[in-house]
C-alpha cells in the first residue's frame, strides 16, 4: 500500500507542475501572437531591399510605390508614403519604414508597437 501511494504521488499536480505549465503556456502564447509580427517585419526588410533593386534607376517615387503595393498583397500592411523615407548616399541607398502594429490580447487589451525598419542596399557588390 505505501509503495501504491509513492507510485500515485507523482502524478499529482503540485505547485511545481502547475507553475511549469503555466509558463508554458504563456510563451506558447505570446509566441502565437508576436512571433508572426517579427516574422512579416523581416519580410518587409526584404521588399525594400528588392523594391531598390528593382527601382532604383527611376526614381525614389517608384521604390516607394513599389514597397507599398507589395506590402499590401504580400502582407497585408497598408503603408502610405509619409511611412517610408528613402535617401541616397552615392552607391548606397537608405530606406527608413515606420508602422504601427496592433496586438489584440484577451478582455479587450489592445498593444501598439510603433516599429522601425531601416534598411540599407548598396549596388557596388
Amino acid at each position: 500500500m505505501n509503495r501504491l501511494k509513492r507510485l500515485r504521488g507523482y502524478s499529482r499536480f503540485n505547485v511545481v507542475n502547475v507553475t511549469v505549465y503555466l509558463v508554458v503556456g504563456a510563451a506558447i502564447y505570446f509566441g502565437w501572437k508576436y512571433i508572426p509580427v517579427y516574422w512579416d517585419r523581416e519580410s518587409l526588410g526584404d521588399i525594400a531591399a528588392n523594391s531598390i533593386l528593382q527601382g532604383y534607376r527611376f526614381g525614389d517615387d517608384r521604390i516607394v510605390q513599389n514597397i507599398i503595393d507589395r506590402a499590401y498583397t504580400e502582407l497585408g500592411m497598408k503603408l502610405t508614403y509619409e511611412n517610408i523615407k528613402v535617401s541616397r548616399a552615392e552607391n548606397d541607398f537608405f530606406v527608413d519604414i515606420y508602422y504601427d502594429v496592433t496586438i489584440e490580447h484577451p478582455f479587450d487589451k489592445k498593444v501598439v508597437h510603433h516599429m522601425h525598419l531601416n534598411v540599407k542596399r548598396s549596388l557596388m557588390q
